[in-house]
């Protein structure tokens, strides 16, 4: 077990990576607190949601502010609102003002399932 790759372990044990765990876990966890599942008025009035979002080409829930160090620019509520902008545009086009948390976590699971699958594919090709 020692020798083998990372890959293989998750695919031999049906594991997700590390990082759609926590992409999933930041994207719930910002979805609770505009749901209200979690209260914190902290965190909730740091979200800034943008003005216009009938725009036909951007779609981005969140206005996302700008920062001059990684530390800050890779918080988990940024990291949050970057992946739930990037859920809201194509080819994924989610619309989570209509979504409830488990639909929300069914497509989520679903869709890190599938580029965990292609990136796998991927991987065998080469």
């Amino acid at each position: 077990m020692k020798d083998c790759a990372y890959e293989q372990i998750m695919a031999k044990y049906n594991i997700t990576p590390l990082k759609n765990r926590r992409d999933i876990a930041d994207i719930l966890f910002l979805f609770k607190i505009l749901i209200g599942n979690i209260q914190c008025l902290d965190l909730y009035h740091s979200i800034q949601f943008r003005e216009n979002r009938k725009n036909l080409r951007n779609k981005d829930l969140f206005k996302l502010n700008t920062y001059s160090n990684n530390e800050t620019k890779n918080s988990p509520m940024n990291r949050a609102m970057t992946l739930m902008n990037t859920l809201s545009n194509p080819p994924y086009n989610m619309d989570l003002e209509c979504e409830s948390l488990s639909s929300l976590k069914n497509k989520l699971h679903m869709l890190f399932g599938e580029l965990l699958d292609r990136s796998r594919s991927l991987n065998s090709l080469v």
